[in-house]
């Protein structure tokens, strides 16, 4: 380890973290190439994954109705908002 030669009053020479394989990024950018589970090989998927998923037919068609009708709520209420903003701003200008 290279010494820049400054000494401080409370360092006792302990090493806290070695540093020394530690290399300086270059400019462009460029990293050391190792195994990266993002890019690496995609696994197999099934080609129908419900199939697998454990819910007979009627538990997977009350699952997704049930999700629609939630999403379907949501949307009616952003409706009746908005239409409740438009009523009272023709109300208030008109």
């Amino acid at each position: 380890m290279a010494y820049n030669g400054k000494r401080y009053e409370d360092d006792d020479g302990r090493t806290i973290v070695d540093m020394s394989g530690v290399e300086r990024p270059s400019m462009l950018g460029h990293l050391p190439k190792r195994e990266n589970p993002v890019f690496s090989k995609p696994k197999e998927k099934p080609e129908r994954p419900w199939e697998d998923s454990g819910y007979n037919r009627s538990e997977r068609r009350s699952a997704v109705l049930g999700a629609l009708s939630a999403s379907l709520l949501i949307g009616l209420a952003y409706i009746v908002g908005l239409g409740a903003l438009v009523a009272i701003l023709l109300y208030v200008f008109w």
